[in-house]
């Protein structure tokens, strides 16, 4: 994998979900209630050849986690959907 490559997933993964995230934050603790949800894939993982991908939607795993550490406190819950291989 080329660096380029790496370099493209994460803006898209990871600062998409932070820029909606930052946009939201000061409308839902003001309020004070909010629910952030942020989708993860089965990559996380592993699958052949997307490291890139894998590394990005990984990042939203602990990203979501503090969001949620964070927000408990102002009434606003954050989850992430992730799918685990072998369930329906």
């Amino acid at each position: 994998m080329t660096e380029p490559d790496w370099d493209l997933m994460h803006p898209v993964q990871k600062l998409g979900a932070f820029k909606v995230s930052h946009a939201a934050w000061p409308h839902m603790r003001a309020q004070p209630y909010g629910r952030i949800l942020n989708v993860a894939s089965t990559a996380i993982y592993g699958n052949f050849g997307q490291a890139n991908y894998a590394s990005a939607k990984s990042g939203l795993i602990g990203f979501t986690r503090t969001l949620a550490t964070k927000g408990a406190r102002y009434g606003i819950q954050a989850n992430l959907i992730a799918h685990w291989p072998g369930l329906a």
